[in-house]
């Protein structure tokens, strides 16, 4: 049963987020209450997405703390879990694009972008991802974030499975730095003419 009566609730807000309510408010010419409930319904629309989707999204801080409370092999778990899914999302979106497979998506192409959400713009997790081609055959990545250890542990996980799935690269363990805040990975590449 849908309750189609209105609700009243009182809402304290920080003093950053009141400002950013206010301006809004006044960009878009609608009262500050109205912001409030449009970014209520976006978040509820965005988590039940992801939900339906099977990807699990964390905020930074979020993340942080949960990567503090679960075992390693829980980060693994969660890695491997969310490479999968991602794997099944970049593949719809290539074939809603109108490609028929993989073969016409560059690495770089592809690295470009993942380094887009993973960074400042949208999800926020990683301070820094840069990458190389290191000769014709091996790819460096390295990635700077504030999290801790077990977040690195993800990544490297993640980009792992990700990029052997699609790009049939391989993860050079010999070579792979896991710190704190960092790490460096690189990657054998199978086919040349995919960079």
């Amino acid at each position: 049963m849908v309750d189609e009566k209105d609700h009243s609730m009182g809402l304290r807000l920080d003093g950053n987020t009141y400002r950013q309510v206010q301006e809004l408010s006044d960009l878009l010419g609608v009262k500050k209450s109205q912001i409030i409930k449009m970014g209520i319904r976006r978040l509820y629309a965005n988590e039940k997405n992801n939900i339906a989707e099977k990807i699990i999204i964390f905020d930074k801080s979020t993340f942080r703390k949960i990567c503090e409370l679960i075992s390693l092999k829980e980060i693994e778990d969660l890695a491997e879990h969310n490479a999968q899914q991602y794997i099944i999302k970049i593949r719809q979106k290539i074939l809603q694009d109108g490609n028929k497979n993989l073969e016409n998506i560059k690495l770089g192409d592809f690295l470009s972008i993942f380094t887009m959400i993973l960074g400042r713009k949208y999800w926020k997790w990683v301070e820094n991802m840069t990458w190389q081609f290191i000769q014709d055959d091996e790819l460096l990545l390295f990635i700077n974030h504030d999290i801790n250890s077990n977040f690195s542990l993800f990544m490297k996980i993640l980009l792992k499975i990700i990029l052997n799935q699609i790009f049939e690269t391989q993860l050079i363990d010999e070579k792979t730095i896991l710190a704190e805040n960092q790490l460096e990975l690189h990657f054998k590449i199978q086919s040349a003419e995919k960079k």
